[in-house]
C-alpha cells in the first residue's frame, strides 16, 4: 500500500490523486475478498455433505499458519543480531 501511494505521489504529485487511487485499490481488494468469502460460504451451505470436512480443513490450516507465525517470531527474535550484523554499515 505504501509503495502504491508513493509511486502515485511521485508520478502525479498531488495528494488528492494518491488518495483516490489508494482508496480505490483498497475498496477493490475488500470487494474481491468479500465476494470470495460469500462464494465459499454459499458453496459450503449448498453442499452440506462437505461442511464438516471444510470446517476441519479450515481449522487445520489456521492452526498450522498460527504455529508458523509463532515459530517465525521466535526465530527472528533469536537470530536478529546475526541478521543485522550481515548488513553493511552506513
Amino acid at each position: 500500500m505504501a509503495f502504491l501511494a508513493s509511486v502515485t505521489l511521485a508520478k502525479h504529485g498531488r495528494r488528492k490523486d494518491m488518495l483516490k487511487i489508494t482508496l480505490g485499490f483498497s475498496a477493490g481488494i475488500f470487494a474481491m475478498y468479500m465476494l470470495a468469502g460469500i462464494g465459499i460460504l454459499s458453496v459450503v451451505n449448498f453442499l452440506p455433505d462437505i461442511q464438516e470436512s471444510f470446517i476441519g480443513a479450515s481449522i487445520l490450516i489456521i492452526a498450522l499458519l498460527g504455529f508458523w507465525h509463532i515459530f517465525d517470531g521466535y526465530w527472528l527474535k533469536k537470530n536478529m543480531r546475526e541478521l543485522l550484523s550481515g548488513l553493511p554499515s552506513p
